[in-house]
């Protein structure tokens, strides 16, 4: 597959231009068949940036056979645990933005209706 620019938003709001490599491995069965296909994308950006925008590769990794599977994956994981944990830890950071949004949205909610019962006390006329 051919490179792909996939720009990530800073947290400051502005971009950071990113290049991804993506990457099938065919697996093999016993019968030497694809059964699966591993799928995945390395951040090459640094790496482009080193070598300038000419930068070419062969592109066909080998097909790995099914019982090759186990360390195929382990070295996946190890070069994607890094990416892992950074994603986990944005995922944390959302799911706790969320609940403070949730808990704010609660609390206009609230005002809202106090506003209203206010508003409709001073609605009613005086009565002496």
């Amino acid at each position: 597959m051919a490179l792909q620019r996939y720009d990530i938003r800073r947290p400051d709001g502005t971009f950071e231009e990113r290049c991804w490599d993506p990457v099938n491995t065919p697996v093999l069965g016993n019968d030497g068949r694809v059964e699966l296909i591993i799928h995945h994308v390395v951040d090459v950006t640094e790496h482009l940036r080193r070598c300038g925008p000419h930068w070419l590769t062969d592109r066909s990794p080998a097909p790995v056979k099914r019982e090759d599977l186990p360390a195929v994956l382990a070295a996946h994981e190890a070069k994607t645990d890094p990416v892992s944990k950074i994603v986990k830890s944005s995922q944390a950071v959302l799911c706790n933005s969320h609940t403070a949004l949730s808990m704010t949205q609660a609390q206009i909610d609230d005002s809202r209706a106090l506003i209203a019962q206010s508003m409709a006390l001073l609605a009613k006329p005086l009565r002496h």
